[in-house]
């Protein structure tokens, strides 16, 4: 599973999609598409809200169209403290 830190939020009003930018572990920036609502509802429930979720790290899924389709907030240590899938 893919692991990065949450580094910025992109939405893009109409499409239904969003883009979550997370930084990997070798510092390149993916750019996740994630659902707008629901998907951004969950890492706002997640962490507290969209803005805590920022410098937080995730490790997470993709479909085959790179859509987000789950994802595990990860501690310092490693562990998985929440999952959502």
């Amino acid at each position: 599973m893919p692991e990065g830190k949450i580094t910025n939020f992109h939405v893009n009003k109409g499409s239904g999609l969003a883009t979550v930018e997370i930084e990997t572990k070798g510092h390149k920036v993916e750019f996740v598409k994630i659902e707008s609502g629901f998907g951004l509802r969950q890492i706002g429930r997640v962490f507290g809200s969209l803005q805590d979720a920022i410098g937080q790290r995730i490790e997470y899924t993709v479909d085959e169209f790179g859509i987000m389709t789950g994802f595990n907030a990860v501690e310092e240590q490693g562990k998985s403290k929440r999952s959502v899938a």
